[in-house]
């Protein structure tokens, strides 16, 4: 996993490509020598993250409702869900499955959102409902973090173009068209990225009932 340092290192190589310092990842944010340059890059990164989120590009997560799952009101016919008391990070709803107590698995339940966090589903009296989620972000840098944290959520290959985003951000005032090359290469990286797709060989429907 890329390192808190790593990646500010990174974001200085890709900025200042003339510097022929080595740079301490491990400590790189209390060198003296680097502080005019990293007095905004940790919100520059962090902006980047944001971006990344609103792609759709952080892990996907699930979340199982069951009889037992709190809900905000029900009735015989259907249930609804607060998803920010139940998660609190669902940024877009992609798919809800549900499996009934013999293992039979149906793929795709109708998704019924009222405003932005109410999940609509028919009233279970058996089985689970599998809602599959893209996350909001969670994870943010700060300046008091240490150059060793490890960045948990941002993928590998995500986190080696953040630099890209960072420069862009940051060199839009002093070098318009630098910038917006560097912020242009970020995003069309972010667009061609393959996304985790929920597929099915076969599909059995189940609208008329759940």
């Amino acid at each position: 996993m890329k390192t808190k340092g790593e990646l500010i290192a990174a974001c200085i190589k890709l900025m200042f490509d003339n510097d022929t310092n080595i740079l301490d990842p491990e400590n790189i944010s209390d060198d003296p020598e680097y502080a005019s340059r990293t007095a905004n890059i940790i919100e520059s990164i962090n902006r980047a993250f944001n971006e990344v989120a609103k792609a759709e590009q952080l892990p996907r997560k699930r979340l199982v409702i069951d009889t037992d799952t709190e809900y905000e009101e029900q009735d015989d016919y259907y249930t609804r869900y607060n998803l920010d008391n139940l998660v609190g990070d669902v940024y877009r709803v992609n798919n809800i499955s549900y499996q009934d107590n013999y293992g039979r698995y149906y793929a795709n339940v109708g998704i019924r959102l009222e405003g932005e966090n109410i999940l609509v589903l028919r009233t279970l009296t058996a089985g689970k409902y599998i809602v599959t989620y893209s996350p909001m972000l969670t994870e943010r840098l700060t300046y008091d973090m240490p150059d060793n944290y490890e960045i948990q959520t941002i993928a590998e290959d995500i986190l080696d173009i953040v630099p890209y985003f960072v420069k862009g951000d940051l060199y839009e005032e002093d070098n318009a068209d630098t910038a917006l090359m560097a912020i242009n290469r970020f995003h069309s990286y972010l667009a061609n990225r393959p996304r985790v797709t929920n597929t099915q060989s076969k599909v059995k429907t189940v609208y008329t009932q759940y």
